[in-house]
């Protein structure tokens, strides 16, 4: 798969994401009403409530100096206040341009697993190219890690860790290229068992240069936008876009 059959790849999968959580939006506010609690220069607020019942119930408050959720889905605040209103809270993009408006604290974060093996399969593919001095070695390497230059994907892992587990089962111990590929093995496997940012930024500072991640290894983003916080973010999207909705029928009429 060449780059950009690959770009095409992760645009066909964050599309299917969004649509995912689009639905589940919509599936969880399907029966909400929006009702008008205050409407001021100064203040605009909206109750988004299902009649009896509480369950992912929750506020949107517009101040002049920023906007807030509270209720049933846990609060966030953001930087953004009347000047931009309702509309922006119903934009279509959520997962960058909404959550950039996001306080710092409401930011929260987790462990990114597929970013981390990325990285670890980048950085192990040009270790392997760059040390295979052998043609014919070289040659057996597969056509995906030779071609790419030793740019790889979360989705190679494991054959990445397939090929270094045979590579060192044919190599006695003592013999040349045994403690490479070793090391290659035990790190990798120590990445399989990695669960959180921390374990994986250690990881990454102590064997950095075995693992081929290069001296800036700690600018490679290892984390990402909790998933829950997106899904929360699609929940208020889906409200705003429907008392956008709502206003615009008022007007109308």
């Amino acid at each position: 798969m060449n780059d950009e059959q690959r770009h095409q790849e992760w645009i066909a999968q964050r599309k299917a994401e969004e649509a995912k959580r689009r639905e589940r939006a919509a599936e969880c506010l399907k029966d909400h009403e929006y009702t008008v609690l205050a409407d001021t220069d100064q203040l605009k607020a909206w109750r988004c409530k299902a009649p009896r019942t509480t369950c992912y119930a929750f506020d949107i408050l517009i101040t002049r100096f920023g906007i807030a959720t509270i209720g049933d889905i846990d609060g966030l605040t953001f930087n953004v206040g009347l000047s931009y209103g309702i509309e922006f809270l119903a934009g279509d993009d959520i997962g960058y341009y909404i959550h950039s408006k996001l306080e710092e604290h409401c930011r929260e974060r987790e462990f990114d697993e597929d970013a981390f093996r990325a990285a670890l399969v980048t950085g192990v593919c040009s270790q392997i190219c760059e040390n295979t001095d052998d043609d014919e070695l070289y040659a057996a390497l597969p056509e995906w890690m030779r071609n790419d230059g030793g740019v790889g994907e979360a989705g190679r892992w494991d054959e990445l860790r397939s090929l270094v587990k045979d590579r060192l089962a044919a190599i006695e111990y003592g013999e040349d290229g045994h403690d490479f590929w070793n090391s290659l093995n035990d790190r990798l496997y120590e990445a399989d068992h990695i669960e959180c940012v921390e374990q994986a930024s250690m990881l990454m500072s102590e064997h950095h240069e075995v693992l081929g991640l290069g001296c800036d290894y700690w600018e490679i983003t290892i984390d990402k936008p909790r998933d829950s916080l997106i899904n929360r973010l699609y929940l208020i999207n889906h409200a705003a876009k429907a008392i956008v909705a709502q206003l615009a029928e008022a007007k109308a009429a």
